[in-house]
């Protein structure tokens, strides 16, 4: 075959299929986007593991949906694109408390750095929408190629314009650790005095009045309130028997002992400190990662209750 013959060839064989404008604008947008969220809830986790619930939410689905975002649209792989689709929709329906985290008062010490991150779920959340409708249009040209056996024009090696886009996004990933955005203060205690059980952040009997409590960033909680006994033994043995707790020590007549401290650093009104308890009831177990502790006197004119939560380490 002479060179005319195979340049006539290769001029009748179809053009790779690839990605119009649209998709690869909306990719790499939403990739810009993650990589900054990515970014600052790294710093967020860093700087306090209080906020490693939502940090590692987005490290870990937004870091998924990064990768598989652009191996399906730069990469050709439908794969890689159906995952894109089922953790852009995770992505957006989880990630809608982020929205409202400059709002939220307990997150109200973020102050900018809330501010950001409420901003980026916004414009990540905007592209996603996107994402899901045109990600399911490349995916069924993808298809339709492969069934028609038409070249997918999927690239083995990384060119000069994919190294230099990677560096582009890493860049973006680093920038909040250089100090831009200012640094992420620690989250004050929250504490209340005098609530019912249906006003407190944790798990209380029915019946308890006159809550008072403190409540640390680790999750860590002392807590005092009035109950009538039996309202405390019904709540133990329904968390004993409805819950996936264990480890339950049941002491009845406990000899004397002291209700389990705050730190010295926080000094809660209203919650007793270096209580002595003489023949009370303890109760211990052990319930989603935190060791708890409830004490109560059965004959306490009063009906006051002592309670500590603890993470495990």
């Amino acid at each position: 075959m002479n060179t005319d013959e195979e340049s006539e060839k290769i001029a009748d064989e179809p053009a790779p299929v690839q990605p119009d404008a649209y998709q690869v604008t909306v990719s790499l947008a939403l990739i810009a986007v993650l990589a900054l969220q990515i970014g600052f809830c790294a710093k967020l986790v860093a700087s306090n593991p209080y906020f490693l619930g939502i940090g590692g939410f987005v490290i870990a689905i937004g870091g998924g949906l990064l990768v598989t975002q652009y191996m399906g649209t730069f990469r050709h792989s439908s794969v890689a694109t159906i995952v894109a689709i089922v953790l852009a929709a995770l992505f957006a329906i989880r990630g809608l408390p982020l929205l409202i985290l400059p709002f939220n008062r307990q997150f109200a010490p973020l102050g900018d750095v809330g501010a950001i991150l409420g901003i980026l779920q916004l414009i990540a959340s905007t592209l996603i929408i996107v994402s899901l409708m045109v990600n399911p249009r490349w995916l069924s040209v993808l298809k339709k190629a492969r069934k028609a056996g038409e070249p997918i024009g999927r690239v083995n090696a990384f060119t000069l314009y994919e190294l230099l886009g990677i560096t582009a996004v890493l860049a973006l990933m680093a920038f909040p650790f250089a100090g831009v955005g200012g640094t992420v203060p620690d989250l004050p205690p929250v504490q209340g005095s005098g609530l019912s059980n249906s006003e407190v952040p944790f798990d209380t009997p029915i019946g308890a009045t006159q809550i008072h409590f403190l409540k640390l960033p680790s999750g860590e909680v002392v807590a005092e309130w009035i109950a009538h006994p039996e309202d405390n033994e019904q709540w133990v043995t329904q968390i004993e028997l409805d819950s996936e707790a264990h480890d339950f020590d049941y002491q009845q007549a406990a000899p004397a002992s002291s209700v389990s401290l705050a730190p010295e650093s926080y000094d809660p009104q209203s919650i007793l400190q270096n209580q002595k308890l003489h023949g009370a009831n303890v109760v211990r177990w052990t319930l989603d990662g935190y060791r708890h502790e409830v004490q109560w006197v059965p004959d306490d004119p009063e009906q006051r209750t002592y309670y500590h939560r603890e993470a495990i380490d």
